[in-house]
């Protein structure tokens, strides 16, 4: 089964903040692989806080690509000096599994008319909140 790590800083220290408050953001560490030079984020970390704002994490099973999506185009994207250690079988060769080999992409769904106009309205409620709430922008 993949597994991940996280290497360097503490979660806790790299989470944009200020004094009492914390940022409505999507973080974006970097993985032991090129997804930052792709501009990509692979385990976006996002607080409590937005999914209750938007009511779900996620409306696909491509859960970090919704995150992605929605930070990207909300402008809350921020990357943290934090790495994380993404030990997959197509990235570096472990963990070549029956979990591995059974998982399923749903990439059409995911670039299909209902699910662009779901994620646009996550963006609008995230954008709507971080207009009407300037201190939480990261």
């Amino acid at each position: 089964m993949p597994t991940t790590m996280t290497r360097g800083t503490a979660w806790r220290e790299s989470r944009p903040r200020r004094p009492g408050r914390l940022h409505l953001a999507v973080l974006n560490p970097q993985p032991n692989h090129d997804n930052w030079a792709t501009d990509m984020n692979v385990f976006p970390t996002v607080p409590r806080r937005l999914v209750h704002l938007i009511g779900h994490i996620s409306r696909s099973p491509h859960v970090d690509s919704w995150l992605e999506a929605v930070g990207r185009e909300a402008g809350m994207m921020v990357r943290v000096p934090i790495t994380i250690e993404h030990d997959r079988a197509d990235l570096t060769g472990d963990n070549d599994d029956a979990v591995y080999r059974a998982r399923e992409y749903r990439r059409e769904e995911f670039h299909s008319h209902r699910m662009r106009r779901l994620r646009a309205r996550d963006v609008r409620v995230v954008s709507s909140f971080l207009d009407a709430h300037p201190d939480q922008r990261p």
